[in-house]
């Protein structure tokens, strides 16, 4: 995890508190693990709040995954379980979009 400002003891500050909230997140969801049972719009949620603290992923990136999953995946495979989408039910889908 990273920071940057525009002095020393902001960036550390920034810092700091991007750490604080990250330890925050992971306490909310450390007691529960994804099971073949929950949701696809469960994994989406975790997927999405991990990628915003990986500091190599730009504000951009991010935007643009938030957008996608939103969007295309939520409505075309969020009322599925995860043990539902299988490769072939994906590819399924994938072919009766594209033409």
């Amino acid at each position: 995890m990273t920071a940057t400002a525009s002095t020393a003891s902001d960036a550390r500050a920034s810092l700091q508190h991007r750490i604080a909230e990250r330890l925050r997140f992971s306490e909310l969801d450390a007691w529960r693990y994804l099971t073949p049972d929950d949701p696809f719009d469960e994994l989406a949620y975790m997927w999405l709040g991990d990628l915003q603290w990986d500091s190599d992923v730009s504000w951009s990136t991010h935007a643009r995954c938030e957008r996608v999953v939103r969007t295309q995946l939520q409505p075309t495979f969020g009322k599925f379980k995860i043990r539902e989408l299988t490769a072939e039910r994906i590819e399924q889908r994938l072919s009766s979009q594209s033409v």
